[in-house]
C-alpha cells in the first residue's frame, strides 16, 4: 500500500517528453523532447536555450517541510510547495558570472523508493512557470 501511495507521487510524463533516472536508477524526472540528455552525466538534461535539470535519489532520507526560519539561510525565493508529499521552492535569481542574465534554480524533493527523489531545474529569470511546474511535476519514483 505504501509503494502504491509512493508512485502516486508524480504526474503522469508528457507525451514524447524524454526521461531521466539518476545513477542508482530510483527516481526519474521528464524534459520536453527538444532537451538533450547528457552522455558524460545521464542524471542531467539541458534546454536549447542552456536551461538545465539534474535528478538524484537520497536513500533513507524522508521529504520534510522546511521551516520558516530555515528558508532564508536556504536562500528561498518563492516557496510553491511545502508538504510532507513534496518541497518545491525558488531561489533568488543569481548571475554568474556577474554580466551573465539571471538564472533560478527550482528544487523539488518528494518521496522515492526507499528514500527521496530531489529535482533541480534552473532556467533563465523570466522562464515561464508553467513549464517549471510541468517538469517539477514528473519528478517521483522511477518506472
Amino acid at each position: 500500500m505504501a509503494a502504491l501511495a509512493l508512485v502516486s507521487t508524480a504526474v503522469a510524463q508528457p507525451r514524447g517528453w524524454l526521461s531521466i533516472k539518476d545513477k542508482t536508477g530510483a527516481c526519474q524526472m521528464a524534459v520536453p523532447p527538444d532537451w538533450h540528455i547528457n552522455t558524460h552525466i545521464p542524471n542531467m538534461a539541458t534546454a536549447p536555450d542552456l536551461s538545465d535539470v539534474t535528478i538524484s535519489a537520497q536513500s533513507g532520507k524522508e521529504v520534510r517541510p522546511i521551516p520558516e526560519g530555515a528558508q532564508s539561510v536556504l536562500g528561498v525565493d518563492k516557496m510553491i510547495e511545502n508538504t510532507p508529499k513534496r518541497v518545491f521552492w525558488a531561489g533568488k535569481p543569481v548571475s554568474y558570472p556577474p554580466s551573465s542574465p539571471p538564472v533560478v534554480a527550482y528544487h523539488v524533493t518528494t518521496p522515492g523508493k526507499g528514500g527521496t527523489c530531489v529535482g533541480q531545474i534552473t532556467v533563465k529569470a523570466g522562464t515561464a512557470d508553467t513549464l517549471v511546474k510541468q517538469i517539477a511535476d514528473t519528478v517521483g519514483p522511477a518506472k
